[in-house]
């Protein structure tokens, strides 16, 4: 009986030194854990504040170029009235020569036919060249839209 008991209490002390060995694993556990979940809300926190901050850098760029555009439609807009002001007194011009036209001496004709000339050389110039911005300006749009990201 008393081996019994020797072989009991021997167990019993293996059996919470088992025990107490888990425990102690457990916890080394559980601390690694508590660790790695740590580490990885900190990694996770940065990770959104960076794209946080690329959000942000990107809305200041689409603002910037909207307010850019903005400035860029304004100026188109002037431009265009002061073009419609220079037509204008062009047609108005050309209706008042009409009218003295029948007037005028032969070399005062000659000299506005001449002007006349000079004018609609320019005019075609002004025409080419600006069809020629048009053409690339088409051409870049369209490398653009070809460019950009698919999903």
């Amino acid at each position: 009986m008393a081996l019994l008991w020797r072989y009991g209490l021997f167990a019993g002390f293996l059996l919470a030194l088992g025990v107490w060995h888990l425990a102690d694993k457990s916890k080394a556990v559980n601390d690694a854990l508590e660790q790695l979940k740590g580490e990885y809300i900190a990694s996770a926190l940065v990770a959104s504040e960076k794209a946080r901050r690329q959000e942000q850098q990107l809305q200041t760029k689409v603002q910037e170029a909207k307010n850019a555009a903005a400035i860029r439609e304004k100026t188109l807009l002037a431009d265009a009235g002061r073009a419609r002001i220079a037509v204008d007194r062009l047609r108005d011009d050309l209706a008042t020569t009409r009218v003295i036209l029948p007037g005028l001496t032969r070399a005062a004709v000659e000299r506005y036919a001449d002007a006349a000339s000079i004018v609609f050389d320019q005019c075609v110039n002004e025409y080419r060249d600006m069809a020629a911005q048009a053409d690339q300006l088409a051409s870049d749009r369209q490398t653009l839209i070809d460019a950009w990201p698919r999903e």
